[in-house]
């Protein structure tokens, strides 16, 4: 593993987000998200599409885009 750093503010966002879900851990959240975004640049189909978006509106929520 590798670590990476992240602001703290957005550390807590993320937590703050991923509670309740299948994710345990921001470390999980955040390397889903970004094997998500890595496989879908490279073109995709229509379903791909839909995550893209469902991705998307994630890292909108967390102050990305």
């Amino acid at each position: 593993m590798t670590t990476v750093h992240i602001d703290p503010v957005l550390h807590a966002k993320i937590e703050e987000e991923i509670r309740g879900s299948e994710f345990r851990t921001v470390d999980e959240y955040v390397n889903f998200v970004l094997r998500e975004m890595l496989e879908a640049s490279g073109g995709g189909t229509a379903s791909e599409a839909a995550d893209d978006e469902a991705i998307a509106a994630s890292l909108q929520k967390l102050g990305y885009m």
